[in-house]
């Protein structure tokens, strides 16, 4: 069974009735207000049928594909139906029936990932509505959905209204829902907003400390071993695991508790941003009802990584009847959780679309990578090195604008990674190109990369580029006339004639390695075809003939040759592989001091140049 076209046709039938009560609310006809009792008991009827509808969703939900907290959340909404079918007045079935609209989207929404039984962890590009999402999931009636916002201002008041009486079971059912919505409202009170945004932190405190007085005063002739375990306890082992320096001291005369550290008593909010979240999550965690979602908006919020990783590390193992949503950007959080699901978010927008996918982390792309590039607006431009690399500090100069720009290591996990993020699925919105050292290509090597949007450089390395005759021009420009710029650029590439010229034999030894290197890294053992130890002797002796070595060295050979006798300036760039020689040494000798980091400088700021370079790179 479908679960999100049965909550779809729900939503609808509900909306119908909604149109219904309010057009018999403002009615002032005779005969329509006559009709009243009879429009009632049809709306009654409706919702009876939407009970029933629910019943048969609750018996086919299959346990094995279907997480325990989402069917204890249908449970909840049948509960909520059967009890609005038994609204007295016009009103009161309004009010219902509105609530139930409500819910009925948020378990339309949930129903994406109903299957996943373990962590979700959300994540999409900026903007795609994620932290609206869980905002929208606060206004669930429901009590076994606990949502934890991204905004966390917490300061304990002891000013608060009624606090001094406030229990847990008023904290599970008013403060376990988010606040972020109470900063959008442009026509609410400041002194509202304020108390719900600030209230929830002091509510939480106040509710643990009366229930402990509440056990101290219930159980005050047990033994301390026999007397009930308070939620503060609890909470008061996990602080224990995280801050054990920070003691408390629960003062159950003034509804509150205070911080102690090196024997010295201070107040609850002089405690850093971070130890006050802390104590917000384990208790709001813990606070938590049975078998419920707990959404949590950028949990590592004020918290380092080797913080945020252990605290929900032990929430998780803590509340392990519990399901819990993440959204998040940290890929160091994302990539932490242990047997997470990553669910993409391509857009939320309120009050009810949202299109939620669980995305598959096994196709041949790391967790982190793939979290990391799932949120982007751009392309991928995938490249060879590091951050630090010049490949990245060239590209991300050239395409900045169009591509997130991503380095990868080696030219195999740049041709890895761009052909599977080209195979996830259309819906994930994006693709990837990607961009490679020439490394000594075939030209039909190349063209079939082509096909896999894969371009190799114009040059034999990245390094090759900064030797461009504009880029040349252009840093030698900075300081010279264009008669003397000729000249160097002649001088340079003479010397660089030369110097390839008497390393003939160390740059066709490079060329034919790499060549035989990735000829290598293509040929396995397939054991359905060798089958014996002979076999496999015949099969390496196979390999070898298949890769001709003698042929690649003589190819190598006279290509170069012919490039050194005609003096052909860009076919040697396609060639040469000394570039710490030629970019590193003649360079800085015959153009300019320093050549490297200046042409890199150049092609940050010149955009004409940086035009050149994309054109001659052709992704």
């Amino acid at each position: 069974m479908n679960m999100k076209r049965v909550f779809d046709e729900i939503i609808k039938s509900l909306k119908k009735l909604i149109e219904k009560t309010n057009r018999l609310s403002q009615s002032d006809d005779p005969v329509t207000r006559k009709a009243y009792e009879e429009e009632v008991e049809f709306i009654r009827g409706e919702i009876e049928s939407t009970s029933t509808i629910i019943n048969k969703v609750q018996n086919s939900l299959p346990d094995e594909d279907t997480s325990v907290s989402y069917r204890v959340l249908v449970g909840s909404f049948q509960d909520a139906v059967q009890a609005a079918s038994n609204s007295e007045d016009l009103n009161q079935l309004h009010e219902s029936v509105s609530l139930l609209l409500s819910d009925a989207e948020k378990l339309s929404f949930l129903s994406s990932i109903a299957e996943l039984k373990d962590t979700a962890v959300i994540v999409g590009a900026n903007g795609s509505g994620k932290s609206t999402f869980v905002n929208s999931m606060a206004g669930m009636s429901l009590t076994n959905l606990t949502v934890i916002p991204a905004q966390k201002n917490l300061y304990f008041s002891e000013k608060t209204y009624g606090r001094e009486s406030y229990s847990i079971g008023q904290y599970q059912s008013v403060n376990l829902k988010s606040t972020n919505e109470d900063y959008k409202q442009d026509d609410q009170m400041e002194s509202q907003t304020t108390q719900r945004i600030f209230a929830p932190f002091t509510y939480m405190i106040t509710a643990l400390v009366n229930e402990v007085a509440q056990i101290s005063t219930d159980e005050r002739g047990f033994n301390l071993s026999d007397r009930t375990v308070s939620t503060w306890d609890r909470l008061m082992k996990i602080w224990e695991k995280m801050i054990p320096e920070i003691t408390f001291r629960v003062d159950s005369t003034a509804r509150k508790i205070i911080a102690k550290r090196n024997n010295q008593e201070y107040p609850l909010n002089r405690l850093s941003d971070g130890e006050k979240c802390i104590l917000f999550y384990i208790g709001n965690v813990l606070l938590t009802s049975k078998d419920a979602y707990i959404v949590v908006d950028e949990p590592e919020t004020f918290l380092n990584a080797a913080i945020y990783n252990k605290l929900w590390d032990i929430l998780i193992d803590e509340r392990s009847d519990c399901q819990f949503i993440f959204t998040s950007h940290n890929v160091e959080f994302i990539t932490a959780r242990r047997n997470a699901t990553i669910v993409w978010c391509k857009q939320f927008t309120p009050p009810n679309h949202i299109d939620l996918r669980p995305l598959s982390t096994g196709r041949g792309i790391p967790t982190a990578l793939l979290a990391e590039l799932a949120g982007s607006r751009r392309k991928i431009l995938f490249c060879e090195g590091t951050e630090d690399s010049l490949d990245y500090q060239i590209f991300s100069s050239l395409y900045l604008d169009d591509f997130t720009v991503k380095p990868v290591g080696g030219h195999d996990k740049v041709i890895e990674y761009t052909r599977v993020f080209n195979e996830l699925p259309t819906w994930v919105n994006n693709s990837a190109v990607g961009i490679i050292d020439r490394d000594g290509l075939t030209d039909i090597e190349i063209s079939a990369l082509q096909n896999d949007h894969i371009t190799c450089l114009p040059c034999n390395e990245i390094e090759m580029l900064l030797i461009d005759q504009d880029v040349m021009r252009s840093v030698v420009g900075l300081t010279e006339t264009d008669e003397i710029i000729d000249l160097k650029l002649q001088s340079f590439k003479d010397k660089m004639f030369e110097l390839c010229s008497k390393e003939s034999e160390r740059i066709v030894y490079t060329i034919t390695k790499n060549l035989i290197d990735s000829a290598l890294r293509s040929q396995f053992i397939d054991s359905s075809e060798v089958k014996t130890t002979a076999d496999i002797i015949n099969k390496i002796d196979h390999i070898s003939l298949a890769i001709q070595p003698e042929s690649i060295i003589t190819a190598c050979q006279t290509h170069l040759t012919q490039v050194l006798d005609g003096h052909d300036f860009e076919g040697l760039r396609m060639l040469c592989t000394l570039k710490g020689q030629v970019v590193g040494g003649l360079a800085n000798k015959w153009l300019q001091s320093g050549y490297s980091k200046l042409a890199i400088g150049r092609i940050a700021k010149d955009v004409d140049l940086q035009k050149h370079l994309r054109e001659k790179i052709g992704v």
